[in-house]
């Protein structure tokens, strides 16, 4: 998965829709099974870098879905 999704860190210059993007077409070309959202949400993280980590690790008790960790990465 790792060769297919680009980390993310967070820098300014980052494009977060670009990058959720990536996360979704991913897994609809790998034809993974399972609820489509709930494994964005649980490996979208892993590609969290730098300051895209950092804030995770502050969050993450407060997001609980791929709908509010989008929402809450591109503000």
């Amino acid at each position: 998965m790792k060769d297919f999704v680009k980390s993310f860190n967070g820098n300014p210059t980052d494009d977060v829709t670009k990058w959720l993007d990536s996360i979704i077409h991913y897994f609809d070309i790998a034809q993974i099974s399972g609820e489509k959202e709930t494994l964005y949400f649980q490996y979208a993280p892993a590609f969290l870098k730098e300051y895209a980590y950092k804030w995770w690790t502050d969050q993450k008790h407060f997001i609980f879905s791929w709908s509010t960790f989008k929402q809450a990465l591109m503000t």
